[in-house]
């Protein structure tokens, strides 16, 4: 949730087009964005993968080398910054916050990025680490 806001550095070169999409969180007390990367194209008949990373305090960076199944089998891969890092909105003023900072937000601002996507009825999850558990705990819903 602390991580700097810093440029992406991705191995694909071309075919790669970042956006926001605004995030609402009522008690966050101001409009909120999450920050994507999409690499390929959303358009093809190839299920795209949404890339979750660690954290909480961590950024997509890490797990951009999975960027390499678009090069490689033409899967498009979808990265952000989850809410609280990297060019995501941060929210020191929630610092410590345990009753805001829930599963149930990070779950609720996939949940907006895959409509934003228009993806949301088709499409895999990667999750590493607290990645992997929110990928868990979004599947079982």
């Amino acid at each position: 949730m602390f991580a700097a806001s810093v440029k992406p550095q991705f191995f694909v070169m071309g075919n790669v087009h970042e956006g926001d999409v605004n995030f609402e969180i009522p008690s966050a007390g101001k409009l909120c964005k999450t920050h994507y990367w999409i690499v390929g194209d959303l358009k093809t008949s190839k299920t795209p993968l949404v890339i979750l990373h660690g954290g909480p305090g961590a950024t997509h960076h890490y797990v951009s080398i999975n960027d390499e199944l678009y090069k490689l089998h033409d899967i498009p891969v979808i990265l952000y910054d989850q809410i609280g890092n990297g060019n995501s909105t941060h929210l020191p003023e929630k610092r410590g916050d345990a009753d805001f900072w829930t599963v149930q937000l990070f779950i609720n601002e996939l949940d907006n990025l895959l409509k934003h996507l228009a993806i949301q009825q088709r499409y895999d999850i990667l999750g590493h680490s607290w990645g992997g558990m929110l990928a868990a705990s979004f599947a079982i819903r």
